[in-house]
């Protein structure tokens, strides 16, 4: 698992404008450390894993005695 990312965005805008703001330096855009991916991951799984022991109960529950 990676944490690549990329987006594309079009900027339409008439004239004039005010001055754009500087951009920070390359040190600071750098995106988050992959140990927030990991933990963004498991947090999906879990509530992935949640959802379905949800749905096996409701199924469970529904079937004829």
């Amino acid at each position: 698992m990676r944490g690549d990312y990329s987006t594309t965005a079009f900027w339409y805008q008439t004239e004039p404008h005010r001055p754009l703001e500087v951009l920070p330096r390359p040190d600071q855009r750098r995106p988050r450390a992959p140990v927030l991916n990991i933990l963004q991951w498991g947090l999906l799984l879990v509530a992935g894993l949640t959802v379905i022991a949800l749905l096996c109960v409701l199924i469970l529950s529904l079937r004829p005695a």
